[in-house]
């Protein structure tokens, strides 16, 4: 069973803010801001010896949420309380009301079942606590790419914690949760990654606390010109939609990825 799919929000947003801007200042994000594949030299990480005896568990039992009549398709508008300062997920401005819809194409390793609260797969497809109580083990999906076709590998969550410690991100919350929170990340190969959290935990709790969404390291060049630079570039996304038009001070437009890799 696909619980992917059933994580994706079928919406198309328009967004509008509350005083536009004029036809001769308003500005639309061209194709060299989408340019996704930003990075020369990718950052790399060494792989570790994964632990014998690990009992891998998943979730494909849990019953549909989702309504077996709705029909993908059409079009849905909205709006915002005020046009969005960035498309950046995090660092200044980043945390206002359009966040919510760039944040639900970041996609975690599990989701929780709203009926029955359980976790189920999203990003990972199955899971495994350390004897230690505070270390969750991560089996990635294999089929899981980014919307402009590269992989979702290991090497995009070692990232992840490296660029949410990184002081160019000007975002002290997620400098502090990814080094005192989250203590440790490790690798084992391209789809296998531990998690390690500062206190024991039980294991529903570690889940929910020690996860996170992977970072397309092939995408963010990060130097002190990172939160200029990236303020209106469009990143590649996991979920099932990616940002298709921004007309600045007007309205967003989200548009489906027609290969997403959660239809398989």
């Amino acid at each position: 069973m696909n619980w992917v799919a059933l994580y994706a929000f079928l919406w198309l947003l328009v967004g509008c803010s509350e005083q536009k801007e004029s036809e001769s200042t308003a500005d639309t994000v061209n194709d060299i801001e989408s340019d996704s594949y930003l990075v020369e030299i990718l950052p790399s990480y060494q792989n570790e010896l994964l632990p014998e005896g690990l009992r891998w568990e998943t979730n494909e039992s849990d019953p549909v949420f989702s309504s077996n009549e709705a029909k993908r398709g059409g079009k849905f508008n909205s709006w915002i309380l005020g046009f969005p300062l960035t498309l950046r997920t995090v660092g200044p401005d980043s945390n206002g009301s359009f966040a919510t819809y760039t944040r639900a194409n970041n996609l975690g390793l599990v989701g929780v079942h709203p009926n029955t609260l359980d976790y189920y797969p999203v990003l990972a497809t199955h899971w495994a606590f350390g004897d230690d109580g505070r270390t969750v083990y991560y089996q990635l999906n294999e089929n899981a790419t980014w919307s402009d076709g590269e992989p979702v590998t290991a090497d995009d969550f070692m990232f992840a914690v490296d660029f949410m410690r990184s002081e160019h991100i000007v975002a002290p919350w997620y400098n502090n949760h990814y080094t005192n929170v989250i203590v440790n990340i490790s690798k084992y190969d391209d789809h296998t990654i531990s998690i390690e959290g500062a206190t024991a935990k039980p294991p529903e709790e570690m889940l929910n606390e020690y996860g996170l969404s992977p970072i397309p390291r092939h995408f963010h060049r990060l130097d002190e010109n990172w939160v200029q630079e990236y303020n209106w570039r469009l990143a590649p996304t996991t979920g099932a939609y990616r940002i298709s038009i921004v007309e600045k001070g007007q309205y967003v437009e989200f548009q489906r990825n027609e290969n997403w890799w959660g239809d398989g």
